[in-house]
């Protein structure tokens, strides 16, 4: 394996550091393009509607700034439950728990119920047996 390689500018300051991967299993992951991830996708803007309208008071008015404010903040917390399940499966990978990288892209209920529980939200658990509706 190659020695880092070290780009310095005019006044002799380490500009860019090429690194190679530092282990086997580093080379074995699949490059970030060929990931399947989420992506950040904004929600319908009727189902922060149903949100805001169940979890409010009735007779409550909620301005757009503030549903718009909702909405980014669900989108943001979506993401980080996804990044938390990947780096998860990733992890399985770095210990050999798994032997490729997962095919699958169904985030299923355990994946969510372990992701709150590695992101210190297990107290939210119960909430999700507590609220289960009928489609």
């Amino acid at each position: 394996m190659e020695p880092p390689v070290h780009h310095t500018d005019e006044a002799n300051i380490p500009a860019v550091v090429d690194v190679a991967p530092t282990t086997d299993i580093d080379k074995n992951l699949p490059p970030p393009s060929a990931s399947k991830t989420i992506g950040p996708f904004p929600l319908a803007p009727s189902q922060v509607d149903q949100v805001v309208k169940r979890a409010t008071p009735q007779g409550y008015q909620v301005s757009k700034d503030a549903k718009a404010a909702i909405n980014k903040s669900a989108n943001v917390f979506l993401l980080f439950m996804e990044a938390l399940i990947s780096s998860e499966k990733v992890s399985a990978l770095h210990t050999g728990k798994r032997q490729q990288p997962p095919k699958r892209v169904t985030i299923s209920a355990a994946d969510v119920k372990n992701a709150l529980q590695d992101a210190g939200m297990a107290h939210l658990l119960p909430l999700m047996s507590a609220n289960k509706r009928s489609r």
